[in-house]
């Protein structure tokens, strides 16, 4: 597909940029909301929803286990207002509540630690 979203370099960063929202992200990419839906059905193989809250839930997946942040923290980070809403999405896709996920993070201790193919992301 011939298009000059072919040459942002990393379409996933913008999205995040944007709030993970098809809207936003085709202002900044300098398009329009349709051009952009058909470009990522086209190039992702997915919707362009579904693509996003892939990239919305492994970012999160990815602030649990740093440990950085907790999982309201993380909820509004990922634009969800709210921690449950956060919670039923997350959930729905990983098989396992954040709340979960952020106990059973890595620790320090490599004895404690969970190897990377028991890791969502």
């Amino acid at each position: 597909m011939k298009s000059r979203l072919n040459q942002i370099p990393n379409l996933e960063e913008l999205a995040a940029q944007a709030g993970y929202r098809v809207d936003r992200l085709a202002k900044l990419c300098g398009c329009t909301d349709r051009h952009l839906r058909n470009y990522i059905h086209a190039t992702k193989g997915k919707r362009p929803r579904e693509w996003l809250l892939e990239l919305r839930m492994k970012s999160a997946a990815a602030l649990l286990l740093s440990g950085e942040m907790n999982v309201k923290e993380v909820a509004n980070a990922s634009g969800c207002a709210q921690a449950s809403h956060f919670s039923r999405l997350f959930k729905q896709f990983y098989g396992q509540s954040p709340s979960q996920l952020f106990a059973n993070r890595p620790s320090e201790n490599p004895a404690n630690s969970v190897s990377d193919t028991q890791m969502p992301i």
